[in-house]
């Protein structure tokens, strides 16, 4: 039987090519994964000091009124007031992100929360006492009523930062969503914080909803507000003046300027 016979040249090109790619291989840079930085245990301690005190004051606050009294609510704010403004922003942002997990209990607010529902929405393998407890939870905890939340938004606009205002625009959206009674009670809620906070992000957000919203009253309101304290921030002279250009328009625009109040 016949062997078949290789050429030379085919061997050639073979040789070249692999020649070649191992030439490539030795030029090419060797590719070091990136360094990890070494773990700071005194900062991620330093931090764990602040959130864990903020976390435990955030349950005694939705605990309020009846398993901890006014005084203890009271405190409780004091303690994630105080967190916040000592932590980075690690720190404050998770504070934010608690505010925001009982903010967003609203969207509950449509829906009566009763053994039936709590039935369905649990595991079938939950316990008839668990379900209980899930029912008492509704029933009782702040932060599932409108003057919970309110407080809560409130709360916000003391701390009153780029991120609280960011935080209470979010929620501010989705009132706008539904309409009815409660609804309208958390829009206002909001308007006030953003009337408290000290930066111009809350000033935008109002600009904003002032110069689109159908009933604009109340943010009308907080702008004249704003109006006052534009001069003791911290700004360039021209952007004090447009932001006031763009209050006075509005406040002349809608007639109601002399107003000192609106509902």
């Amino acid at each position: 039987m016949a062997k078949k016979s290789v050429s030379k040249k085919s061997t050639g090109v073979k040789k070249n090519a692999v020649k070649k790619a191992a030439a490539k291989k030795a030029a090419a840079p060797e590719i070091k994964p990136p360094e990890v930085p070494p773990v700071d245990k005194k900062l991620v301690e330093w931090r764990k000091n602040l959130m864990a005190p903020a976390e435990r004051a955030m349950v005694d606050f939705f605990l309020y009124p009846v398993a901890k009294n006014r005084m203890e609510k009271e405190a409780a704010k004091k303690v994630m007031h105080e967190c916040y403004k000592k932590g980075d922003d690690v720190v404050k942002q998770f504070i934010l992100f608690i505010a925001h997990e009982q903010l967003s209990r609203v969207a509950g607010l449509r829906m009566m929360h009763n053994f039936a529902h709590f039935r369905k929405e649990l595991p079938k393998e939950a316990d008839v006492s668990e379900v209980r407890k899930a029912v008492y939870r509704s029933m009782f905890n702040y932060t599932t009523s409108t003057e919970g939340i309110s407080e809560l938004i409130a709360f916000l606009g003391e701390i009153g930062d780029d991120g609280a205002a960011k935080l209470i625009s979010y929620h501010l959206s989705y009132y706008g969503t539904y309409d009815g009674p409660a609804m309208q009670i958390l829009r206002n809620a909001s308007m006030d914080a953003l009337k408290n906070c000290h930066t111009t992000y809350a000033l935008e957000v109002l600009l904003n909803y002032a110069k689109y919203s159908d009933r604009n009253e109340r943010a009308l309101y907080a702008l004249g507000e704003w109006k006052g304290k534009i001069d003791s921030l911290k700004m360039p002279p021209e952007e004090k003046k447009l932001y006031k250009k763009q209050i006075d328009e509005l406040l002349v625009t809608s007639g109601k300027e002399k107003h000192e109040y609106y509902r």
